[in-house]
């Protein structure tokens, strides 16, 4: 048994489950036995192979590690509420281990329980992953100030990287980055802190932090021990310095180093999102008919660069005290929803279909808004299932900002660090393909939705007339006031600095005639 264990530690899943093959005729109700081949059953992607296994030994042995194993191919299988009940298990029994906790926590943010999910977090709210999650259901339930404070606490407790982002992230005023620094100044000058906080300390407001830790980073980046995730955060630190000060040369070389070193961590697979467009595009429906709802949804989506921050912010301050943000459980329920389409193996969604897929997101929403007349989703890929929102959601307002392919293909690829969602990233061809697709599929949306999702151009939005920001504000049921965010000053067209670099990306067809191979 403690050979199979090693192969699975290993990956080596096929000898693990012969091990475990040749042990089970001898103890075919052993719960070690069953777990091993769960976990064999996980690795394997099988996951409601690994749940029935989980399951066996349970009968067995009421332990943690059986309940938080089925609560991960419960979550693998997109059944978060289920899963969040099997961490609760865990957690139970075995109430020292704080990851049960959180892993809890997630699956009822997942599923679109921010309250329960900072319930169960309050649990234990003493270490810094905690109060990191803690920061992110705060900012899912509309609690900025407060998400802000527990980022930092998360900060101050155990400075990593991902805390570190999450807070300069949250921050919204300039005394917000004085609290930020004000940790990160002496976090710099230790020589053994993390690689992750020393990308995460580098910011334009402070340039003499980024000259204290450029020479740190540049070094341990050709260190041949440094792993290939550290190095891909090493070289886009330094891609962002040079690109601040405008060395384009040196700030070349380091992203397309980052992207090369991306595409180790994160092997993209460009058939996988090709048959996801071409699945959507072939599905056949007729939207419900309108009827009452007790909250207005409304959808923001846009690729990187698009202008979909600014049309956020302008929604939010028309629609106050609603706040916009990305919505996890609309991603969690429309994924369960093409699984399922894609088992029955039918392009047609029934009535049936849409009316299930209506009460998940109504009641999705409804907590999200929590009290909230409305609820404004700004999640970016959420363009994807427009359609699908449209005719289960009449009700909806679905807004998709779009802009020049050039700009948003160079967001896309300079900053691609933080688009995890976006494999496509990291090779201009792939993300040629990608943005073609993604606008071919936008037009469909519109064209079957007979106006009801509208395109807007994110140019327009930042044109000093407002007419474009007045319309879409109008469009999607709110009065335009003096509290309508200003339009930002110009955006900046960074993409010219490095046209040679980009030049795939101008091959791109911009009519709905495109035919990009994917």
């Amino acid at each position: 048994m403690g050979q199979a264990r090693v192969y699975l530690k290993q990956g080596q899943t096929d000898r693990a489950r012969a091990a475990v093959d040749a042990l089970q005729p001898l103890a075919p109700l052993d719960p070690r036995l069953l777990q091993l081949r769960a976990e064999c059953a996980l690795a394997c992607d099988a996951y409601s192979d690994a749940v029935s296994l989980f399951e066996r030994a349970l009968t067995q042995s009421d332990q943690a590690t059986l309940w938080a194993g089925k609560g991960a191919a419960l979550r693998a299988l997109n059944r978060q509420r289920q899963a969040a009940a099997c961490f609760q298990r865990a957690r139970a029994l075995c109430p020292e281990e704080t990851l049960y906790h959180r892993k809890a926590a997630e699956c009822l943010l997942t599923a679109g329980q921010p309250h329960d999910a900072l319930d169960e977090l309050s649990v234990n709210s003493s270490n810094a992953e905690a109060l990191r999650l803690i920061a992110m259901v705060q900012f899912e339930m509309g609690l900025e100030k407060a998400s802000f404070e527990s980022a930092l606490k998360s900060v101050q407790r155990d400075p990593q990287g991902n805390s570190l982002r999450l807070a300069r992230r949250l921050a919204k005023t300039p005394h917000d980055i004085a609290e930020i620094n004000k940790i990160c100044a002496p976090l710099v000058s230790n020589s053994a802190i993390p690689a992750p906080v020393l990308a995460a300390s580098i910011s334009p407001d402070r340039p003499d932090l980024a000259q204290r830790t450029l020479a740190e980073i540049e070094e341990k980046v050709t260190l041949p021990a440094t792993p290939a995730d550290q190095k891909a955060a090493f070289h886009h630190v330094i891609f962002r310095h040079y690109d601040f000060i405008d060395a384009r040369e040196v700030a070349r070389q380091h992203l397309v180093q980052f992207h090369k070193f991306q595409c180790i961590n994160t092997p993209y697979r460009r058939s996988q999102d090709s048959a996801l467009f071409t699945v959507l595009k072939r599905l056949r429906f007729t939207a419900l008919p309108l009827s009452k709802s007790s909250v207005l949804p409304i959808f923001v989506t846009g690729l990187p660069g698009s202008g979909r921050s600014y049309a956020c912010e302008l929604l939010q301050s028309a629609a106050k005290p609603a706040t916009a943000r990305p919505l996890h459980l609309i991603e969690a329920v429309m994924n369960r929803f093409m699984r399922q389409l894609r088992q029955s193996g039918s392009r047609d969604v029934s009535r049936d279909d849409l009316m299930a897929l209506q009460s998940e997101l109504r009641s999705g929403l409804l907590q999200a808004a929590n009290g909230s007349e409305i609820v404004i989703d700004s999640a970016m890929l959420n363009f994807r299932w427009s359609g699908l929102i449209h005719a289960a959601l009449p009700e909806a307002r679905i807004v998709h900002i779009k802009s020049d392919k050039m700009r948003t293909g160079w967001a896309m690829y300079a900053g691609s660090h933080d688009n995890k969602n976006l494999g496509c990233t990291h090779d201009l061809n792939d993300l040629r393909a990608y943005q073609a697709h993604s606008r071919q599929l936008m037009q469909h949306w519109e064209e079957l939705s007979g106006g009801s999702i509208v395109s807007i151009s994110g140019d327009a939005l930042l044109r000093s007339s407002g007419q474009s920001a007045r319309a879409m504000v109008e469009v999607c049921q709110l009065k335009w006031s003096r509290n309508c965010t200003s339009a930002p000053t110009a955006r900046r067209s960074d993409w010219y600095r490095y046209a040679d670099l980009l030049a795939p990306l101008r091959d791109m067809p911009d009519t709905k005639d495109a035919n990009t191979p994917m």
